[in-house]
């Protein structure tokens, strides 16, 4: 990964002068410095040079973003905050130099319960990360931290089971339209319903009603 300030203009060449395709991302300051302060809790300017960061994990993080923004993929709004959060925050990280600080512990009973009350009631609505990290007074990186090492899923993962969960039940009721539950309980459209409760449960909704 290269990453160069403002102003700086890379010519898509390499060492060897071959030629390279590049996938760029372009990140205002300001949300480069929330990045930064939200990864370390902590006041800081940091002043960015062109660097070199040759860490795999670094670039597959930013694969998966590129990804997730492609709209056929239909990721959660949640998903992107947490792949953003932890994508710009540990990039910033490295090319200070500052190793990253390490959750000892994770969120408490009272803010899991919280959590769970919270997304429960609004299954039908967009969660973003913002506001599970505000109901826990967390910064993002720090609860993304906290509640996978709680959970051992990451807030996507625990929520999309919680969704399929809410599923399951609705589909018991013989009477509730696929159409309605898959609207109820927070996805796109039926279609990427079944292909969620497929993937999580190895039959379509209508086969597991059944």
């Amino acid at each position: 990964m290269c990453l160069m300030p403002p102003g700086e203009v890379h010519d898509g060449a390499g060492r060897d002068k071959t030629t390279r395709h590049l996938k760029t991302f372009r990140v205002p300051p300001e949300l480069m410095q929330a990045a930064l302060l939200d990864s370390q809790n902590r006041e800081a300017h940091l002043q960015l040079a062109p660097s070199l960061i040759t860490q795999p994990t670094h670039n597959d993080t930013f694969l998966q973003l590129i990804q997730a923004f492609d709209p056929s993929q239909y990721t959660s709004q949640l998903h992107k905050d947490t792949l953003w959060t932890n994508a710009l925050s540990n990039l910033l990280l490295a090319a200070e130099k500052k190793s990253l600080t390490q959750e000892t512990f994770g969120l408490t009973s009272t803010q899991l319960q919280t959590i769970r009350e919270y997304c429960e009631a609004n299954l039908s609505s967009k969660i973003s990360l913002n506001n599970l990290a505000e109901l826990c007074e967390l910064t993002r990186f720090q609860f993304i931290r906290r509640f996978q090492k709680q959970t051992g899923l990451a807030p996507h993962a625990w929520l999309m089971r919680l969704r399929l969960e809410r599923a399951c039940a609705q589909l018991a009721k013989q009477n509730a339209m696929i159409t309605d539950i898959a609207t109820d309980v927070g996805f796109y459209d039926q279609s990427h319903f079944n292909r969620v409760f497929k993937q999580a449960f190895g039959v379509t909704p209508s086969n597991y009603r059944d």
